[in-house]
């Protein structure tokens, strides 16, 4: 089926005409009349042949999923993994998983080539694979907690 995504919005125009008009009203009032301020339309938008399926693997709640921007495979681990497992989005087979962190691992992001995968881990580390072999590329150590990584 379709899937309708709302979403809130205003164009350039309307801000930049509020933004004047609120800049003018507060040099003579202190006050704000809400008749300056219009109120933010929604705007409806319809993903075409949406599908939703059920992948298993993980044993614990799903922590981490990071989706490739070739759309073809996606990265994701649990709870308590140390490691990251890629998987194929048609087939849902395992294509390799990414070992070498410590401790929990928090994030995971693709490149924009889809040939890299970066993951963040608790062990205060972020480290960047080699998304077709799974092998290392190189470790990033932090002082803290790495929670977050992009590319």
């Amino acid at each position: 089926g379709d899937f309708c995504a709302r979403m809130e919005s205003t164009l350039d125009d309307e801000i930049v005409e509020r933004h004047s008009h609120s800049q003018s009203f507060a040099k003579s009032s202190c006050s704000v009349s809400s008749s300056l301020v219009s109120p933010v339309k929604p705007r409806h938008h319809y993903i075409r042949s949406y599908s939703q399926y059920t992948l298993l693997g993980h044993a614990n709640r799903v922590k981490c999923v990071a989706l490739a921007p070739s759309e073809r495979y996606y990265v994701s681990c649990a709870y308590e993994d140390m490691a990251v497992s890629m998987h194929d989005v048609y087939s849902g087979k395992e294509m390799t998983s990414f070992f070498g962190h410590e401790d929990t691992v928090i994030g995971a992001s693709f490149s924009l080539d889809s040939k890299m995968v970066a993951t963040t881990s608790r062990d205060n580390s972020m480290i960047l694979w080699d998304a077709v072999t799974g092998r290392q590329l190189f470790i990033f150590d932090h002082d803290k907690v790495v929670i977050c990584c992009s590319f």
